[in-house]
């Protein structure tokens, strides 16, 4: 079936005439379902009896199954259109559309099966009553002939979209026809069928995902809308609004991590334990600030990223064990999980007030949306699409790159090794975070949870504790540290947050763990130093996400400082470390023979660019004589303080070198006395040293005459 322009345009025309919305249902097309791995062989499942009546029918193996199938022309799946041709969010009536053909699920194991042989592809009865409520539409079913209920699987947080000019794939002429997409869904099985299969345990197991993509045709017999509350009816007004449903309030760009879903395994590669393992989690998105946010096709610049990551804490270290690339987030589907949603106008390209958009684990591990990190400005929350790696050739800023052409069947995708996953003891967490350019309150857009790791036999089981809430902010705040401290070179640019653990061992000796988290800091980290209170550190330990040695950080005692150093070496491979980017988390450990107090960690800057070559932030360290500056990276003309902790009678500072040259003498600054063990002396950096950096070392001396009591270690003064 296929229309003209005209006569779609007069079929849009006679709806908008008549309604501000417009019915319309699925026509025939094709349903695609995905099961994969983890949903069949680590659950112990098998397809059998596959009938496939589409084009290009998909392969079933023993742990994946794509399956294509025709939907009957006369289906009666309908979705509300708005004036502009827009999906309408609530706009489900009812109906379903049949799928010709199918496949039998069944449990070797239990000796059981579900038929899905001539199925149906249904909604769930739609609500609109927002939180605390009965759910949003985003529910949907796949049922077998025996199920007329909608209790066999769920089709869980679809993309539903109206596309009024699009090109059906399997129309050899390429008319121009409506089209109805509802795809980038969960796949979810229910109890009911996990009762039929005799696998309770298999409930809310994620078997996979599809896509159903479908001709679309006017319905003109009667039809009326959902039950509940009518939205479109009250203006699109939300919570403190105005009486003409304007928002009273001017939050500008505030998009909040509403709810960190479920987390689930995806596929496992390689041969255990030196495998690798995928996952995603399901994140929702809402607007709470007070105008509509662009949420565009992927090849427009202005739509927002999701990062994904996995963390364990294990005794006193809490460490990083997997990272994803970015998702490119698309069409929102402005839901109401956030309250009464003001949709805004147009074909799912922005995310109107109060609105929500849910990804769900399909679909946050799609290689099809998934983008080096590399590409994305993390302070801006920015990423162009020419030259991108969707972007192939030729450089036309066109996508003409999938994603997925050449990937194995974890890369790219939230992954962590085998050696990783299930040590004993251990707590693992997930977290997710948006980026979004503008965003007034970033401390909203990430959140964690607990899950857990489970090695079956052939996959690992990821799982979300049941009854776990989500933690706001990041996932390394949740670590019962001795100190957080956020330092970060604004306003040029992000932070980082440093945590610290350190631990009496006895005898003399004292254990320091460090975690280093780029939260937003674009220009990457390349070395992290703390001094050592002139004691002698033993046991280094340093940790990244690549099991990698080839590119670990270098550690060097030097000059009263440790300091740990990117070798600049970038290496192929799997999940792959270098300098500290956005999103990931580092780890430095030692032993020493000093105790702790309250110190300075010196961060040296990876890229050129604003705000300076070195960050401090404050730690604990072992303590004894510490040199540092209130800023490491002054600009010539700013105020700043050399400090000093843990001396006795009076502070006194040599500059050994500058700009790479030594000094003999050296420079003396001082003597200033100590008070409760500090002292600072102010400076200002004069005109003509831009670009100089400065070495500097401390020491506690006594006075008439000068003497020596105690060396402190150096530190460098970068001048912008």
């Amino acid at each position: 079936m296929s229309y003209s322009r005209p006569v779609l345009a007069l079929a849009l025309l006679a709806a908008s005439a008549s309604a501000q919305f417009a019915p319309w249902r699925v026509a025939g097309g094709t349903l695609v379902v995905h099961l994969d791995q983890a949903g069949l062989s680590g659950a112990g499942l098998v397809v059998v009896e596959p009938d496939q009546t589409a084009a290009a029918p998909g392969a079933v193996t023993a742990d994946d199954a794509i399956m294509s199938f025709s939907v009957a022309e006369d289906s009666n799946l309908l979705v509300l259109v708005g004036h502009t041709g827009e999906f309408v969010a609530y706009g489900v009536l009812g109906g379903a559309a049949q799928v010709e053909g199918g496949f039998t699920l069944a449990s070797p194991r239990t000796h059981t099966a579900v038929d899905f042989h001539a199925p149906s592809f249904h909604f769930l009865p739609a609500h609109t009553d927002g939180p605390g409520g009965a759910p949003d539409p985003d529910y949907m079913f796949l049922t077998g002939p025996q199920d007329e209920l909608g209790t066999d699987l769920i089709v869980r947080t679809p993309k539903i979209h109206f596309d009024p000019q699009g090109f059906a794939p399997w129309d050899p002429i390429e008319h121009v026809v409506p089209l109805i997409s509802i795809s980038a869904w969960d796949l979810v099985m229910t109890p009911e069928m996990a009762a039929r299969l005799n696998r309770p345990e298999l409930s809310g197991l994620i078997l996979g995902g599809g896509e159903l993509l479908a001709t679309a045709a006017p319905w003109t017999d009667l039809w009326s809308y959902p039950p509940g509350l009518n939205p479109w009816t009250g203006g699109g007004g939300v919570a403190g609004s105005g009486g003409d449903g304007t928002r009273t309030t001017d939050a500008g760009i505030d998009i909040r991590l509403h709810t960190l879903g479920s987390i689930a395994e995806k596929v496992h590669e390689g041969v255990f334990p030196n495998g690798r393992q995928s996952m995603a989690m399901s994140t929702t998105a809402c607007n709470v600030g007070s105008t509509s946010v662009p949420w565009k096709a992927a090849m427009d610049p202005a739509h927002p990223g999701i990062a994904q990551a996995l963390y364990r804490e294990l005794g006193d270290r809490f460490e990083q064990v997997g990272v994803a690339w970015i998702k490119h987030g698309f069409f929102a589907t402005n839901q109401g999980q956030c309250g009464t949603c003001s949709t805004p106008g147009g074909p799912g390209n922005q995310l109107g007030v109060n609105c929500s958009d849910t990804y769900g684990t399909t679909n946050n591990s799609d290689p099809m949306w998934l983008g080096p990190r590399s590409e994305w400005n993390v302070f801006t929350a920015s990423w162009q699409p020419c030259g991108s790696f969707f972007d192939g050739i030729p450089v036309d800023c066109k996508r003409d790159e999938s994603g997925a052409s050449f990937l194995g069947k974890v890369d790219h995708r939230l992954e962590a090794f085998d050696a990783e996953l299930g040590t004993p003891g251990a707590t693992y967490y997930y977290e997710g975070m948006y980026m979004v350019a503008g965003d007034v309150d970033k401390t909203n857009n990430i959140a964690s949870r607990l899950c857990t790791t489970t090695w079956t036999g052939s996959i690992w089981n990821i799982a979300s504790v049941t009854g776990d809430l989500q933690v706001q902010g990041p996932a390394i705040d949740r670590w019962a540290a001795d100190m957080h401290t956020q330092a970060g070179l604004a306003p040029s640019d992000g932070d980082v947050i440093v945590a610290v653990r350190a631990k009496d061992l006895g005898g003399g000796l004292f254990r320091y763990e460090y975690a280093l988290w780029n939260w937003s800091l674009d220009r990457k980290v390349r070395s992290f130093s703390v001094p050592t209170g002139g004691g002698t550190p033993t046991d280094l330990y340093f940790h990244d996400i690549d099991g990698q040695a080839a590119n670990d950080w270098v550690p060097v005692v030097s000059q009263g400082n440790l300091t740990w150093t990117f070798p600049d070496v970038d290496l192929p491979g799997e999940k792959v470390a270098g300098a500290l980017e956005f999103g990931t988390l580092y780890n430095f450990g030692f032993t020493c023979d000093v105790a702790p107090g309250d110190r300075n960690a010196t961060l040296g800057i990876h890229l050129p660019g604003p705000g300076g070559d070195l960050l401090a932030a404050a730690t604990r360290a072992p303590a004894a004589l510490n040199l540092t500056a209130s800023k490491l990276a002054p600009a010539v003309g700013e105020a700043f303080d050399l400090v000093m902790h843990g001396g006795t009678a009076n502070m006194m500072v040599a500059v050994m070198e500058v700009g790479g040259v030594p000094l003999s003498p050296p420079i003396l600054i001082g003597p200033v006395p100590f008070a409760a063990g500090d002292a600072s002396i102010p400076l200002v950096m004069p005109p003509g040293v831009e670009g100089l950096d400065f070495v500097l070392v401390g020491g506690d001396v006594s006075v008439g005459p000068l003497h020596l009591l105690k060396l402190g270690n150096f530190i460098t003064i970068a001048v912008q």
